[in-house]
């Protein structure tokens, strides 16, 4: 089994079998599966982006405009302005999707650390504690 990196602060140093043995045994299945959550979210939250980002460019989706033909100025078709339309709510959906999954995703990530977090102490040493309140731990 390898080692794993225990950090305490700014500090970092590499943690033994013996110890992350038992920090696996201390944080259960549950927090292991919290671990993986939280590295799998990372790459989940780029797909969620994408998601954001093709729904911001069928927002912006140009109006249907009239033309000239001949001389003559003829107005866009209703079917054209419909075609805009709902390709700018489709759009709208498409960014919410995104932004509900961003969301999730940053939920996952968030326990997955807190987890880990309250299975490390500054020592190295795997003990579980108390839940850690939003904007507490390190770093903050």
């Amino acid at each position: 089994m390898a080692a794993a990196v225990v950090t305490a602060g700014t500090e970092a140093r590499a943690m033994d079998e013996t110890e992350l043995e038992q920090l696996l045994q201390t944080i259960g299945p549950e927090g292991v599966q919290s671990m993986i959550d939280a590295m799998l979210s990372q790459g989940r939250l780029g797909a969620a982006q994408n998601e954001i980002g093709q729904g911001q460019q069928m927002m912006a989706t140009p109006g249907a405009e009239g033309m000239r033909v001949g001389g003559t100025y003829v107005a866009a078709s209703p079917l054209e302005h419909a075609s805009t339309a709902m390709a700018r709510i489709m759009g709208q959906r498409q960014m919410q999707a995104g932004k509900a999954q961003q969301e999730a995703q940053f939920g996952k990530l968030g326990e997955g650390v807190n987890r880990y977090l309250r299975g490390v102490t500054l020592a190295g040493k795997p003990q579980l504690g108390p839940e850690l309140p939003p904007g507490y731990g390190p770093g903050y």
